[in-house]
């Protein structure tokens, strides 16, 4: 029933979208690099048409009044920045339709001059997250975001590119990054860019700076916003073609799991995940104890974290213990080892066990056979084909737990277990996870 709810919920939503004529927008780009952007977009319910000029100071009346006619335009990531200079800089600006430009590279003052700055510059590997600073938290494009303490909101994951600009703008900078770095400026029709830039829009201009292809050309990362920075991003294209902020439509590429694991043997589920849609991330810490801030905002701002069934148990003890435990995003943890009260300390026992040749198949008992994750399966009784051996299972007798069991093995072998947030994970334990957890044992 809850799942249906949230159908029609979302139908519900979509129904204004539907009664009028969808927004048009027209994507600047190239090739599909920017495809990410181009299916999160048709994912809100726009019309969406990707065109790329060439150089635009050559096109035909035909291609001008076409692009004119849109109710906003795009220009992606993608797009090469040499462009957007000479005799295409002023062909660009004089377009009176809604234009967003997401390159920092083509925003800078030897292209089409947005900044007075030519220094857009590249942070491959770092911060694990790009936090932004909100200028104006009552602007309605942050309605569906809540900001952190100094109105700040994880904005981008790496790798980044930015364009540093000290000098004074005609635009309203709503975002910044590091003080200096715009992420969301706007730009009014007919006022010079900055002072003395000559150059100004005849239309309604934002840059919403995103992207890196530095590190990796043949898997940019093209459209790294967090789910918070979408919603902003969203709300922007609203106000550009002149909706209400509206909330944006979820789809599984717009979680973010990181998955940790420190090899390729978790690969099988690691490609599982993509399949499904997800945004999937394999990263592995090392002594979680020994990582930076900017590692534990990173983890954090994960939708989900899954610890993989490959790393070693003894990276969860000690030291490291509290700091998974203190995590605040939600993760499942899939070895029986580190679930161990010798290491994380979910269960009261420290018997994880090995049985490699049997059974032919691992039955699970399901306990609520009405639990939503169990829809669409038919049980045999309440129980479930399971795993195919060899197989490790993590004995917990009769210890009480905190958890909520939703399937065993063999009555005293935990299979799936959750755990609220702030709730010892069993009498005594001492150990509190920050946010919900759940074990998935297997392999």
């Amino acid at each position: 029933m809850k799942r249906i709810f949230t159908v029609l919920l979302a139908m519900l939503f979509a129904i204004p979208m539907l009664i009028a004529q969808a927004p048009s927008i027209i994507l600047v780009t190239p090739d599909d690099r920017d495809d990410a952007q181009y299916e999160w977009l048709l994912r809100q319910g726009f019309d969406v048409t990707k065109f790329y000029p060439g150089a635009l100071s050559a096109a035909g009346q035909d291609t001008i009044d076409m692009l004119n006619a849109a109710d906003l335009i795009i220009v992606g990531r993608s797009p090469n920045s040499g462009d957007f200079d000479g005799d295409d800089k002023p062909a660009w600006n004089n377009l009176t339709a809604p234009l967003i430009i997401n390159s920092q590279w083509v925003a800078r003052s030897n292209r089409i001059n947005w900044f007075e700055s030519n220094n857009a510059y590249h942070m491959n590997l770092s911060p694990a997250l790009a936090y932004g600073v909100v200028s104006d938290p009552s602007d309605p494009i942050f309605t569906y975001v809540d900001l952190m303490e100094g109105d700040s909101v994880g904005w981008c994951y790496p790798p980044h590119d930015f364009i540093g600009n000290d000098s004074a703008t005609n635009g309203e900078i709503l975002v910044s990054f590091a003080g200096r770095n715009p992420l969301l400026v706007r730009f009014d029709a007919g006022v010079e860019f900055y002072p003395g830039s000559v150059d100004m829009p005849a239309g309604p201009r934002t840059y919403f700076g995103i992207g890196n292809d530095n590190l990796d050309f043949d898997n940019p990362n093209f459209f790294p916003l967090t789910k918070e920075a979408k919603a902003v991003y969203l709300a922007e294209i609203l106000r550009l073609v002149g909706e209400p902020v509206a909330a944006p439509v979820v789809a599984p590429a717009d979680y973010r799991i990181t998955l940790i694991t420190d090899d390729d043997q978790d690969d099988v589920q690691y490609e599982f995940l993509v399949r499904q849609g997800f945004d999937v991330t394999k990263f592995y810490p090392g002594a979680l104890s020994a990582a930076g801030q900017d590692t534990i905002d990173m983890l954090n701002a994960a939708d989900l974290i899954i610890v993989g069934r490959s790393p070693n148990s003894g990276d969860f003890d000690g030291d490291d213990k509290p700091a998974w435990n203190n995590l605040t995003a939600p993760l499942i943890i899939n070895s029986q080892w580190v679930a161990r009260s010798s290491r994380i300390n979910m269960f009261e026992s420290t018997s994880a066990y090995h049985m490699d040749d049997g059974p032919a198949v691992a039955y699970g008992m399901v306990m609520d056979p009405l639990d939503p994750i169990f829809d669409g399966l038919t049980l045999d009784g309440d129980s479930l084909a399971w795993c195919l051996p060899p197989h490790d299972f993590i004995e917990n007798n009769d210890s009480a737990s905190n958890g909520e069991f939703v399937a065993v093995f063999n009555e005293t072998s935990p299979l799936v277990v959750r755990w609220d947030a702030g709730v010892e994970y069993y009498p005594g334990a001492g150990d509190i996870p920050a946010g919900p957890r759940t074990y998935f044992g297997f392999g």
